[in-house]
Parts: C-alpha cells; sequence; structure tokens
C-alpha cells in the first residue's frame, strides 16, 4: 500500500512506543 501512508503509520507507532517498530522492521525485513 501507499508508502507514504505506510510511514505515517510507522511514525505514530516511533512516537508511541519502539517495541511494535521492531516487530515492523523485523517484519519489513526478514533476514
Amino acid at each position: 500500500f501507499d508508502r507514504l501512508l505506510h510511514g505515517s503509520v510507522t511514525n505514530r507507532i516511533v512516537r508511541h512506543s519502539s517495541a511494535p517498530v521492531l516487530a515492523i522492521r523485523t517484519h519489513e525485513t526478514p533476514e
């Protein structure tokens, strides 16, 4: 879906908590 929208959602999560961000980053970049 839209990258800008995803960025806004991610920024909101970052401000709310860093735990969900780590989960999202791991899901986005599975290494």
